[in-house]
């Protein structure tokens, strides 16, 4: 796991690979430089649990702190998790035991997307990104031979949704691109057509955050340096021309190759736009086999039209209609996010505390604004219930929140509860409050942070 500047993110994405039904696992977590509070995050989790491994290094970005994960994992399979992420309890025995019954040397499953900042489930325009629910051997051991045409395509070229035998990716010596973004992609597309046996678990066991500030520099990477998305497709080209495997893929790897195209001229500015020429005026469409392409190799005709009118009418026809379409995806974007707003329910809200069940009573500690957001959402969507609230604030004057009342951390010996759920966002301050609680009596497998 690559720790940047993680935050808050980071305590729910350990608490939840911790937390996990298949217990024997390493979670090697690499600091890249960070100046937050993420390293003593780890530090902490570290001193409650030996299965975390901490290791650190200057700042290099996610492709080098993944690569040196690579480089001291011990395990028989290996997975590449996100700080920002959540996971399903049963994530790494799925995983796993897909893997043992199948021999795959890859094991790709399902992902849910949730909004950062509403917690709501579901954007409707991406379904069908993480894991494509029609591929055709979703419930088959495949390899790039049975759908060369799919290969890159039938799920997302990303890593975190996804196993890898250790054994098979040393053997051929892959490693992450060290780039400023998209680094990920050339490893995970060059493994497909490494791998000779490929399943899948039809089941989303990961929860992807978007709309975190972690999405917002990718964008503003798209923006400023678009040229290392065109160089990871012809990275990606060489790789496979090398390995001898670019004829059989050719059409997957255009397919993979024109989405994109569509995605990232989003992000097209007067800026960047001279970047975006400098490729298509030399070559790269025919580089990367886009001209091969027909209208039955999209599933949407409007993306066709685009590539299409980039390869037969030129760079300046394309552009045009680029900047046609982001200004309407723009308006139907801002549309549907009222949308969203009015359609989705609080049952398709993805909210977790550690792994405390639904249901379960729980004391909320904090009464500051990581207090006041847990106190909200959990009577929002009701799924666990509070049974106090307190400060220790409270030892000193009358506090009311919320038109509830704060109670002082003594009295906690007086409730039912299952929980007392440390909602304080500094890590020093929390564990002095564990040290506290645990000092007037409170069992520390009953207190979660």
């Amino acid at each position: 796991m690559p720790v940047y500047n993680a935050g808050l993110y980071l305590k729910d994405s350990i608490s939840d690979i911790l937390n996990q039904t298949y217990e024997n696992f390493e979670l090697i977590c690499v600091d890249d430089g960070s100046t937050d509070q993420s390293l003593k995050v780890i530090e902490y989790f570290a001193q409650q649990d030996n299965r975390i491994r901490i290791i650190t290094q200057e700042n290099a970005g996610a492709g080098a702190a993944r690569n040196r994960g690579m480089e001291l994992a011990q395990g028989k399979y290996i997975m590449f998790l996100d700080t920002d992420d959540r996971f399903d309890t049963g994530y790494l025995f799925e995983m796993c035991s897909r893997a043992e019954q199948t021999h795959a040397q890859i094991v790709v499953c399902d992902a849910e997307v949730f909004d950062d900042q509403s917690g709501l489930v579901g954007y409707h325009d991406c379904k069908d990104w993480i894991l494509d629910e029609n591929f055709k051997y979703i419930n088959d051991v495949f390899s790039y031979k049975d759908c060369s045409d799919e290969i890159f395509t039938f799920t997302e070229m990303l890593p975190w949704n996804k196993l890898f035998l250790l054994d098979i990716v040393r053997k051929h010596d892959i490693k992450f691109q060290e780039i400023p973004y998209n680094n990920d992609s050339f490893f995970v597309a060059i493994m497909m057509v490494l791998a000779d046996k490929i399943a899948v678990v039809n089941k989303r066991m990961v929860y992807y955050r978007m709309g975190n500030d972690r999405s917002i520099s990718s964008y503003q990477n798209k923006r400023t340096c678009p040229q290392y998305n065109f160089e990871m497709y012809l990275t990606i080209r060489n790789k496979l021309i090398q390995l001898k495997k670019y004829q059989e893929v050719s059409v997957g790897f255009a397919k993979f190759a024109s989405k994109q195209i569509f995605g990232h001229s989003m992000a097209m500015t007067e800026d960047n736009l001279h970047v975006y020429r400098k490729y298509f005026d030399n070559g790269y469409t025919k580089q990367v086999g886009l001209d091969m392409l027909t209208k039955d190799d999209f599933y949407d005709e409007e993306m066709f039209r685009d590539i299409e009118c980039l390869c037969e009418r030129g760079t300046d026809a394309f552009m045009a209609r680029m900047i046609h379409r982001v200004s309407d995806m723009y308006s139907y974007y801002e549309k549907y996010y009222r949308e969203r707003q009015l359609v989705l329910t609080s049952t398709c809200e993805y909210f977790n505390i550690a792994n405390i069940k639904e249901g379960e009573k729980i004391v909320l500690y904090g009464a500051g604004m990581r207090g006041r957001y847990l106190w909200k959402k959990i009577n929002d969507n009701g799924k666990y219930k509070i049974v106090a609230w307190v400060d220790r604030k409270a030892e000193y004057e009358d506090m009311k929140v919320n038109d509830c009342c704060i109670k002082r951390p003594c009295e906690i010996l007086n409730l039912d509860y299952d929980y007392v759920v440390i909602a304080i966002e500094n890590v020093d301050v929390m564990q002095q409050i564990k040290s506290d609680l645990k000092k007037i009596g409170v069992n520390e497998s009953k207190i979660v942070w």
